[in-house]
């Protein structure tokens, strides 16, 4: 069972006390999410999170019953009944397709990590998990990919798995996107083999605004030794500096990944502030 971090959940057309989730909910079909930020009262670039869900749905065969307005109508309701506090919530469309194509939406308040100060400044270690997903434009649940994360994670003490595919390719983390630093510029591994994350979507869009250059390009391991920098994007963690990547030592004091983290926090400012 699901037990949810606050008192009120959305389910389908109501707002409900839950105990509990059914987990089992989950065990047929197939369900999309997303997981989105709550800062100050509100749910942050939610335009972003629900076009990928209506992406996601796309990309799986099916169209959303709701439309953005409703949900998000609904979504600020269930943050009301929980008083609105800072977080992370987790919204799900289970789709059925030998059930009349039945769609379920569910939505509640999840636990979450957001990295210290001391991560922030540090950075974090990472180790390399060879996993290829074979949907990466689509944010569905991957029960198998999650209990392995989770065991590899909790066996080497890092912070993060970097996905690594056949090719020797890594592609991203396994609930992160990653960029690299080489030269005054920046690199990310191409969108067609990433989850195209709404922190990825507003880095990408905020370094062109700076004139940035930006490669889009393949990540090999074998090239890890020739990168300056690096960093994870991320709901939770933001922009979070890497300062180890197997037993590569990256410099997590680098300027430029200090200005994207810097130039991102006052994004997330002027989100809030109503300026963008």
């Amino acid at each position: 069972m699901i037990i949810p971090y606050r008192k009120y959940i959305w389910m389908d057309d109501k707002i409900i006390e839950a105990t509990q989730i059914d987990e089992n909910i989950f065990s047929q079909g197939l369900t999309i999410y997303e997981v989105i930020r709550v800062i100050k009262g509100k749910l942050l670039f939610l335009e972003d999170h629900l076009k990928r869900l209506e992406n996601s749905a796309f990309n799986a065969g099916f169209q959303l019953s709701l439309s953005q307005m409703e949900v998000t109508r609904r979504l600020y309701e269930m943050l009301k009944a929980n008083g609105t506090p800072d977080g992370n919530i987790e919204l799900d469309v289970n789709y059925r397709y030998d059930h009349f194509s039945k769609q379920t939406f569910i939505a509640w308040y999840i636990p979450y990590y957001y990295p210290t100060e001391e991560e922030y400044r540090q950075g974090v270690r990472t180790r390399l998990f060879y996993y290829e997903r074979k949907h990466p434009n689509t944010k569905y649940k991957n029960i198998d990919l999650k209990e392995k994360v989770k065991i590899f994670i909790e066996e080497n003490k890092i912070y993060e798995a970097l996905l690594v595919n056949d090719g020797g390719v890594i592609t991203e983390g396994s609930k992160s996107n990653i960029f690299f630093i080489k030269e005054g510029q920046l690199y990310t591994p191409p969108i067609s083999k990433v989850l195209p994350g709404v922190t990825r979507q507003k880095i990408i869009y905020m370094v062109h605004q700076q004139n940035i250059y930006l490669h889009e390009e393949d990540i090999y391991v074998k090239s890890l030794n020739t990168y300056e920098a690096a960093f994870l994007t991320g709901t939770s963690p933001k922009v979070l500096p890497i300062l180890l990547i197997n037993e590569q030592r990256y410099n997590v004091n680098h300027p430029l990944l200090r200005f994207v983290m810097k130039s991102y926090d006052e994004l997330i400012e002027n989100y809030l502030n109503g300026k963008l």
